[in-house]
């Protein structure tokens, strides 16, 4: 699982002194599984750090997760998509041993900045599956467009997807966590 380390965690529960406490930095257990199933999987592959990539491989593999229903609710070439995460992910160096906890690289922690921006935007206390999904489509864009998907078209189905319900807790998006 995801512990805390002495690197930056991507999990934080309490915010540091130099954060404003109305600064988003925790996240909802689904959010965590998701992260944890990622790093899982990253280290699975011998990969040293941990990509959007892999967020994005673990929730197009969960055919109920709410990034499947999404991608599923929107034009674009599922297979292809399989086919450039693996492509893009084969690109990754492989190291011996295997990191047990791999650590997010710049495109992560850029992908985590921008969940905990998204939520922020919408008054959450806590970073939804949806804003995780959205950040890391967004990182990985030039995936999304091989395999023909918008990640315009993906935005507004989340944003239709959740609607104007606030997540305020870390089970919580209501009805919405359910989703996930």
């Amino acid at each position: 699982g995801l512990r805390p380390t002495r690197h930056s965690p991507p999990d934080q529960a309490v915010a540091p002194p130099s954060v404003p406490s109305n600064s988003v930095t925790m996240f909802t257990e689904a959010t965590q599984q998701v992260l944890v199933a990622a790093q899982g999987r990253a280290s699975s592959m011998g990969h040293q750090q941990m990509d959007a990539l892999h967020v994005l491989l673990v929730q197009v593999e969960d055919r109920t997760s709410l990034g499947s229903r999404v991608l599923d609710s929107v034009s674009g070439d599922m297979q292809q998509l399989h086919s450039s995460i693996d492509a893009g992910l084969a690109q990754f160096p492989k190291v011996s041993p295997t990191p047990e906890e791999p650590q997010p690289n710049n495109r992560m922690r850029q992908a985590i900045a921008d969940a905990q921006a998204l939520s922020k935007e919408k008054g959450d206390t806590h970073v939804s599956v949806a804003d995780l999904f959205v950040a890391s489509v967004r990182a990985c864009r030039r995936i999304m467009a091989e395999a023909s998907y918008s990640v315009q078209a993906i935005e507004e189905a989340v944003k239709k997807l959740r609607g104007s319900q606030k997540v305020v807790s870390s089970t919580g998006h209501g009805n919405f966590d359910a989703l996930n």
